[in-house]
């Protein structure tokens, strides 16, 4: 998994498991926030039918792109192997 940044933030790592819990996301937006930074916001319906979203600065995008696959579903595999190395280096 070496194609893997090891260093994900903490939004970065909400913004992919946000993909791998359900309901699966619906959609994409990318809109500019408060500040004016452009940001990425997932979009998915929850089960009471509420909307739910997930948003990362557009250009940490490219930090986590290697994780998704074409159909735009989260590597889970990947994502796992980063927590375990996450928790080796966290501590026991």
């Amino acid at each position: 998994m070496s194609d893997h940044s090891p260093d994900l933030d903490q939004g970065e790592r909400r913004f992919l498991l946000f993909h791998v819990m359900p309901p699966p996301v619906e959609r994409y937006l990318v809109r500019p926030d408060d500040d004016g930074r452009l940001m990425l916001i997932a979009i998915k319906t929850l089960p009471s039918k509420k909307a739910s979203d997930c948003a990362i600065p557009f250009s940490s995008y490219q930090r986590i792109a290697s994780y998704f696959l074409a159909d735009l579903s989260v590597d889970v595999v990947a994502l796992a192997q980063l927590t375990r190395e996450t928790a080796d280096v966290c501590g026991d």
